[in-house]
């Protein structure tokens, strides 16, 4: 490119001043072929130069822009822009960035463009020197924009919608979850009333009258010579009080009298008892510590937690000594059942903890509680909590 096609005649007082700023733009102009478009203008807005890559963007040669306004490649709205907004901001601030500015070709159609600029001396011997960087894609760009956004926006709703779904579907698991606790609290308590009223039964009235069977005979035996008879009498006397024996043991187990009458300590070590007897171990029950009064189901549910666990001892441990105590640590009443055995395995744990202890941990937390089970190598501890505050009366 030629920069001299691009002078035009200064004005005298101006021509020293002039032919040095031209000058100076004269390097920008050597960059012809450079991937954007590279242009000078005088003070007035007039092109002094434009690079090969411009021209051809607005189909003309180099020196038909030559000399020519600006305002010959802008549409009315960029004349104004250039004459209200770009020079202004060129004379006082010395630069322009990313400016949009949309050039006319000689088609008459619109290039837009961003548009750089810095000034190059002062007053009317300032020389603007710009470069143009065509966005012919902006539309596709912005349309890309706009759907992405749209996808968004539309991807946002749906995630609330559900999240919404899902709050609300988890309030009803809440909700059916709170009233299948509650059904399986009042199950469990109208089972327990329903064990007290049939332990009762058995021990006030079957109980009873075996019982007094039981003296009738011993009474009839001295009245009766015959040694048949006799005999007969004795045999008698010996089933009534296997069905006493056997009658109290159901009733013990269905609600342990002792529960009612002497508290959970005592109920405790009638159980240890009764298994040490029956399986021949060593099983003891430790000294209770103060308790407070505990109301009839908290208990029970102890109580019952301690059958599971010394049940789940026997049968699974190996043990030769069993002890079970109670007591109160903070503001939690527990139940403890330890055994010497080879303690629990993670998958004998999950093979033992079936229906008795699982449903032992299901009755703790109905109140508020937990079941906790420490395996280690020399035994195992099973320990039942219930709150003092769910717990006492």
């Amino acid at each position: 490119m030629n920069p001299g096609a691009a002078a035009s005649p200064e004005p005298a007082g101006d021509a020293s001043s002039g032919a040095a700023a031209t000058a100076a733009a004269a390097p920008d102009l050597a960059l012809d072929d450079a991937p954007c478009g590279l242009f000078v203008l005088d003070d007035r807005g007039r092109v002094l130069a434009v690079n090969r890559t411009l021209a051809a963007a607005l189909d003309y040669a180099p020196h038909e822009l030559a000399g020519q306004a600006l305002d010959f490649v802008l549409p009315l709205a960029g004349r104004v822009f250039l004459q209200t907004h770009v020079l202004p901001l060129l004379r006082v601030e010395g630069r322009v960035d990313e400016l949009f500015l949309a050039l006319r070709t000689r088609a008459g159609a619109e290039l837009p463009c961003l548009l750089n600029g810095v000034r190059v001396g002062a007053g009317a011997a300032a020389r603007y020197r710009c470069a143009t960087f065509t966005i012919r894609r902006r539309g596709e760009y912005e349309q890309q924009l706009l759907w992405a956004r749209r996808q968004a926006e539309q991807s946002l709703r749906l995630t609330e919608e559900l999240l919404s779904l899902a709050r609300q579907r988890q309030a009803e698991l809440e909700g059916f979850a709170s009233r299948t606790r509650a059904l399986a609290q009042r199950v469990e308590e109208l089972r327990d009333a329903e064990q007290a009223n049939v332990a009762r039964s058995l021990h006030e009235g079957i109980a009873q009258e075996l019982a007094a069977l039981r003296w009738g005979i011993d009474a009839l035996r001295g009245a009766v010579s015959g040694t048949d008879d006799a005999r007969q009498l004795a045999s008698l006397a010996d089933l009534a009080q296997r069905s006493l024996a056997q009658v109290r043991s159901l009733s013990y187990e269905v609600r342990p009298p002792a529960l009612d009458h002497a508290g959970l300590g005592a109920a405790l070590a009638k159980l240890a008892q009764d298994v040490a007897e029956r399986s021949g171990l060593a099983v003891e029950a430790l000294p209770a510590g103060p308790l407070p009064k505990l109301a009839p189901r908290p208990a029970l549910v102890l109580y019952r937690f301690a059958q599971e666990a010394l049940g789940n001892a026997l049968d699974h441990s190996g043990a030769t000594a069993i002890t079970v105590e109670c007591g109160v640590r903070g503001d939690e009443v527990y139940v403890r059942v330890h055994d010497d055995g080879r303690g629990l395995a993670p998958e004998m744990l999950e093979r033992t903890s079936g229906l008795g202890l699982l449903g032992a941990s299901e009755r703790l937390r109905a109140l508020g509680g937990r079941l906790d089970i420490v395996p280690s190598p020399r035994g195992a501890d099973v320990v039942g909590w219930l709150p003092v505050a769910s717990a006492a009366t």
